[in-house]
């Protein structure tokens, strides 16, 4: 990818300093993000992946700790510009409602895909490649 200056990036975060910093998320790379329980690793983790999909690009995103209807309720949330805690409480109003709808319908057209895994997919996972058991 090209940057807005010309030069060679990877996949844009969506944070100007971190992007300026790495050249974005480079294809190849393991990037982790370590961090105490509550202090927005997940959060942050899922700006990256949305404008990652925004950009085009497929995402696998893993967590073994995120229930995976939180996940998508969290990610609906930042696509969306509906604040989460609408969703969480239940809280929709039939214009949340049809902005998360345009939201869904707009997610679909050119652009990347969000494959998300969570704590029972990625046991399975690991005991796939692990191969049969004797």
């Amino acid at each position: 990818m090209l940057g807005q200056d010309g030069e060679h990036t990877g996949v844009l975060t969506g944070f100007g300093r971190i992007d300026k910093i790495t050249g974005g998320l480079w294809k190849g790379e393991l990037s982790l993000v370590f961090g105490l329980t509550g202090v927005g690793k997940s959060t942050l983790l899922l700006n990256f992946v949305h404008a990652a999909v925004l950009a085009g690009k497929s995402v696998m995103y893993v967590t073994t700790e995120m229930p995976k209807r939180q996940v998508q309720l969290r990610y609906d949330s930042l696509a969306s510009g509906i604040p989460y805690r609408k969703f969480k409480r239940g809280k929709l109003t039939k214009k949340h409602k049809e902005k998360w709808r345009k939201r869904l319908l707009g997610a679909s057209k050119g652009r990347g895909r969000l494959f998300g895994f969570t704590r029972s997919a990625y046991r399975m996972l690991c005991r796939a490649s692990q191969g049969p058991s004797r």
